[in-house]
């Protein structure tokens, strides 16, 4: 009894120091408004950009980040959404949307099959609305920037899909309509031409273009003479672009311009990007996005992630240099030293456009495209590999 006694004091003595101390305490903090959605500015500013995170081998948990990389480190990323299993982004500039073209299952990594493009808000990045695509057919590989592109003016979306039977699904961006599907046999990829329609690389080196009716139906069809060499010397799949001409650079760095501001395509002067002394010295091209097309200072420049020492194989590599050649001269005006081994590049617009690289160090690099001087760098949630860059104004 005693000890009972004694212990109930005690205790009744432990709490009664407690809420002595706790009447010391001063005043509880305000409640937290948790959730806040803030609005972003539109159109975005010249130097932001989008991240393609692929994430590997978790391809379901992949995303898309908007960051800016000239900003303090902890506000560099802007915000985030999802993009699920190889996704392909387009940034549209006639209506606030980003469209994200990706893949789903019912059971996470199994199950029934979905594809879609998906409809982002550029001021809040939340889903506004999706667009079932048919046939659970969509290009489903390394994501590559021309297997999802605009049409008419950003009217139209064009889905590349592989079967491996090759088609192109046309789809009214604005009424959210599937429109039609257009056979590609033999032929891959999508590259914009012309008022109202796209073109795509053949397996014998030639490039067939269409143009589509309002019911998004082969209107007219032209296909070029051969000039894309597959056994001895092929082109990347992406070229720079630059006002309507698509520059497709080659594996051992000869430059293609196609004109695909027409109806046809219109193939244009072949030229080098390389000297005899660096064709010698093996320079090429290299990387996942190893081309970037852009107006700086109303004269259009190529950047190209270049390698030395280049042989079969080495075309994914990537590089540590960055080349700046003039499209009218084709003369090479500078060389951007990298910080670092780059699979991918881009370039923004604007008065002061920005050169970004993904480097094989988990890092976004951001130089002056137009001097070459570093100006930021920010980790990234992958390899530079696996991580597409598209400008938030293209």
């Amino acid at each position: 009894m005693i000890g009972r006694w004694i212990g109930g004091a005690l205790l009744a003595a432990r709490l009664a120091a407690g809420v002595a101390e706790a009447q010391t305490f001063p005043n509880p903090l305000p409640i937290e408004n948790a959730g806040t959605v803030t609005r972003l500015p539109t159109p975005y500013p010249d130097n932001w950009v989008f991240l393609d995170y692929l994430a590997s081998p978790g391809l379901i948990d992949s995303k898309a980040e908007l960051v800016n990389p000239d900003a303090r480190y902890a506000k560099q990323v802007i915000g985030q959404f999802s993009a699920s299993y190889y996704a392909n982004i387009l940034v549209g500039t006639a209506r606030p949307e980003v469209y994200v073209a990706e893949t789903f299952y019912s059971r996470g990594t199994r199950g029934t099959r979905t594809d879609v493009i998906t409809l982002y808000d550029k001021e809040t990045l939340s889903p506004r609305d999706e667009i079932v695509l048919p046939g659970a057919k969509r290009w489903v590989g390394v994501v590559q920037p021309n297997a999802f592109q605009f049409a008419d003016h950003e009217t139209l979306g064009l889905v590349y899909n592989f079967t491996p039977r090759s088609t192109v699904t046309v789809v009214n961006l604005v009424t959210r309509q599937v429109l039609n599907e257009v056979p590609l046999p033999g032929c891959a990829m999508i590259y914009p031409t012309g008022p109202r329609g796209f073109s795509s690389m053949c397996a014998d080196g030639t490039m067939v273009s269409v143009q589509l009716d309002k019911e998004g139906a082969v209107a007219t069809q032209n296909v070029t003479t051969a000039f894309n060499d597959l056994n001895d010397d092929p082109l990347f799949a992406a070229p720079g672009v630059i006002d309507g001409v698509s520059y497709f650079v080659s594996y051992k760095g000869k430059v293609h311009p196609v004109d695909l501001s027409g109806v046809a395509p219109r193939l244009l002067s072949t030229w080098s990007l390389v000297t005899d002394d660096e064709a010698k010295a093996n320079w090429r091209p290299s990387g996942n996005q190893q081309i970037a097309g852009q107006l700086v200072g109303g004269a259009g420049r190529l950047y190209l992630l270049m390698q030395p020492n280049g042989k079969d194989g080495s075309h994914l590599e990537g590089g540590n240099q960055v080349w700046v050649l003039d499209v009218a001269s084709h003369a090479k005006l500078a060389t951007i030293m990298l910080k670092g081994q780059a699979q991918c590049i881009a370039v923004s617009g604007g008065e002061h456009p920005r050169l970004m690289a993904t480097t094989l160090g988990a890092s976004l690099q951001v130089y002056d495209a137009i001097s070459g001087a570093p100006i930021a760098s920010m980790p990234i949630a992958s390899t530079g590999a696996e991580t597409l860059i598209y400008p938030a104004r293209p």
